[in-house]
């Protein structure tokens, strides 16, 4: 199972390897990936630098976008 949603010029990819991937749109080379805590069944924008991850078992995961990188902030 994957999720996926476009932010700009970026696509998100959720795992249930427990990885979100950023991932250039235009070219698909991975930019950047974030471990997160399960599996991940839903990406949620807040704004255009900011990602929710819903997960299995409950888990939510707030992400950072910092340029070309990904930061977890809760």
């Amino acid at each position: 199972m994957r999720f996926s949603i476009v932010v700009g010029g970026n696509l998100f990819i959720g795992t249930e390897e427990k990885l979100l991937y950023m991932v250039d749109a235009k070219t698909f080379s991975i930019v950047d990936k974030i471990s997160t805590q399960n599996f991940v069944f839903t990406v949620s924008v807040i704004d255009k630098t900011t990602l929710i991850c819903g997960q299995y078992q409950g888990f939510i995961d707030v992400i950072k976008v910092e340029g070309k990188q990904l930061a977890k902030m809760y």
